[in-house]
């Protein structure tokens, strides 16, 4: 019974992982920090076994439990409400977890600060749809297969990347399309595409079309450096695909409108609360490219006021 309580309350399996590379896109968040042996990760799970060693004893099987699923929407949340609590031990002193309950909608901890009662609720701002994320996960596992057998003197920057679920796209044929046509860049090329990616003339760069039943792949080439090209063992983790510096597309749902969303579902919901404030806690940096102007103008809105 002892061992049993012991396992739902570890966030981590007691065998360290052997794992140095990255983590491969259609990876769980938790299957690698749980499996990787980087000195970074191991610092990661070092800090999360401390919040957890301060987290309520009771509340504590319901939270490693969520924050061990492969669902990366799961742990996320899981993560985010292990941190605002050690956020909120280390500013009170005093925060409570509550149990979920089915019996009516509640929040996640109350907690005194300053000698004032109040309620924190956690979210995670996150508006990916299930068919956005089936579609994004797809197009991960693409990429993934590319990355498994990368070339010997080219990697690519992705710029395009569409797939039709209906069809199932040949993977291995992609891949051996791909090579085909890097092997056609002589090494004079590969000297004019490396000052090309020196200089930053990113859009000056050969853009590659690759189309097969199913899916469709525009790329550029990307020389590796010579100590690479003659002995890709030089080069721990290489990957076939390389994500050059330039700019990021504007996201479709910007992390602002994620926030304001988040933000009116929750004030939606009819909390026991007494006479005491509710604190929105919301997770956002999870967010490619969100910016700190898109958090405030999600938190505060686009009004302005003359003064």
């Amino acid at each position: 019974m002892l061992s049993k309580q012991r396992e739902l309350s570890a966030p981590f399996d007691p065998i360290p992982g052997s794992e140095l590379r990255y983590r491969w896109r259609t990876e769980s968040e938790f299957a690698y920090l749980n499996e990787s042996a980087r000195p970074e990760m191991a610092e990661v799970r070092r800090c999360y076994r401390e919040w957890l060693s301060r987290y309520p004893d009771d509340a504590r099987p319901d939270l490693v439990r969520r924050f061990r699923d492969e669902d990366d929407r799961k742990h996320t949340a899981a993560a985010f409400e292990l941190a605002l609590h050690e956020a909120l031990v280390r500013l009170s002193g005093r925060p409570r977890a509550l149990l979920p309950t089915r019996e009516r909608t509640t929040y996640e901890f109350d907690v005194t600060i300053d000698g004032e009662d109040a309620a924190v609720e956690a979210t995670v701002a996150n508006v990916e749809s299930n068919e956005a994320r089936k579609a994004r996960r797809r197009r991960e596992a693409v990429l993934d297969h590319l990355d498994q057998a990368p070339h010997a003197r080219f990697a690519i920057h992705v710029w395009e990347l569409s797939e039709t679920p209906e069809q199932q796209a040949s993977l291995s044929k992609l891949r051996n399309q791909l090579h085909r046509m890097l092997d056609g860049f002589s090494a004079d090329d590969a000297a004019h595409l490396a000052r090309q990616v020196a200089a930053g003339e990113y859009d000056d760069l050969p853009r590659c079309t690759i189309e097969r039943p199913g899916i469709r792949l525009v790329c550029s080439p990307v020389p590796l450096p010579p100590l690479a090209a003659v002995n890709p063992e030089s080069v721990p983790n290489r990957r076939q695909i390389e994500d050059l510096p330039v700019p990021a597309p504007m996201l479709s749902f910007p992390i602002g409108k994620a926030i304001q969303e988040n933000a009116r579902q929750k004030a939606e919901k009819r909390y026991a609360l007494g006479e005491r404030p509710l604190i929105l806690s919301l997770a956002c940096t999870h967010w490619a490219g969100a910016s700190s102007f898109e958090v405030i103008r999600g938190l505060f809105g686009t009004t302005r006021w003359p003064v």
